[in-house]
C-alpha cells in the first residue's frame, strides 16, 4: 500500500531535542519521604501527583515540568528543532508525500496556548503545513473547565472533549484541503 498522507500531531513538549534535562523530583521526594516509603514501598510510583505537589511545596520550587517545559523554548533549542522539521519537510516533498501538522493542546489554557503560538510562527515563516488547533480551542471549548478537559483526574493530557473537538477539526481539515488526495470528492 501507499501512504495517501501522514498527519503529524504536534504538542507543547516535542521541541523536546534531548538536550536540557528535567530536574528529577522523585528522588528528592524519596529523600524528603523515607520514613512513608519504608512502610508503603509503592509510594512514590502511585502518587505520582501527590508527589510532585509536595516536593514543590517543601523545596520551594516552581512546577518542574513548567520550567524544563520553557527552557526549551529558547531561541537556540528553537532553532535547532526548526532545522529539524524543515529537513523533515524536504524530505516529504522529495517523496511526495503530503503532509501537515496538527497543533493538539491539551486545554484553553493561556499558559499553554503560549508554546503553540511561539512554535507556528516558525513553521509560518518555513511554510510548513499546519493547523493550529489552539487558536480556536477557546471558542468550541471556552464553556468547559479546564477540569472537564482532562483525560482523568491526576492527568492533564487531553480528555474525550478535547480528542472529539481534534478529530472533528482534522476530519474537516481534510475534507476541505485534501479531498482529491484521499479520494473523496
Amino acid at each position: 500500500y501507499d501512504v495517501d498522507i501522514l498527519i503529524i500531531g504536534w504538542v507543547n513538549n516535542d521541541v523536546n531535542l534531548g538536550t536540557i534535562k528535567m530536574e528529577n523530583y522523585k528522588s528528592l521526594i524519596k529523600r524528603y519521604s523515607g520514613y512513608l516509603v519504608t512502610f508503603f514501598p509503592n509510594f512514590i510510583e502511585l502518587v505520582s501527583s501527590v508527589e510532585e505537589k509536595m516536593y514543590f511545596t517543601f523545596a520551594g520550587n516552581q512546577n518542574a515540568y513548567v520550567d524544563w517545559l520553557t527552557s526549551l523554548y529558547s531561541d537556540e533549542n528553537l532553532s535547532n528543532y526548526m532545522n529539524l522539521v524543515v529537513d523533515f519537510d524536504s524530505i516529504l516533498k522529495k517523496q511526495s508525500l503530503p503532509y501537515f501538522y496538527v497543533f493538539t493542546p491539551n486545554n484553553h489554557s493561556p499558559t499553554d496556548l503560549w508554546y503553540y503560538k511561539k512554535v507556528s510562527s516558525l513553521f509560518k515563516k518555513h511554510n510548513i503545513p499546519f493547523i493550529d488547533l489552539s487558536e480556536t480551542i477557546g471558542d468550541k471549548l471556552g464553556h468547559y473547565t479546564l477540569e472537564e478537559l482532562k483525560s482523568n483526574p491526576v492527568n492533564w493530557h487531553p480528555g474525550p472533549i478535547v480528542t472529539d473537538y481534534i478529530s472533528t477539526e482534522v476530519r474537516a481539515h481534510l475534507l476541505e484541503n485534501y479531498g482529491d488526495v484521499l479520494k473523496l470528492n
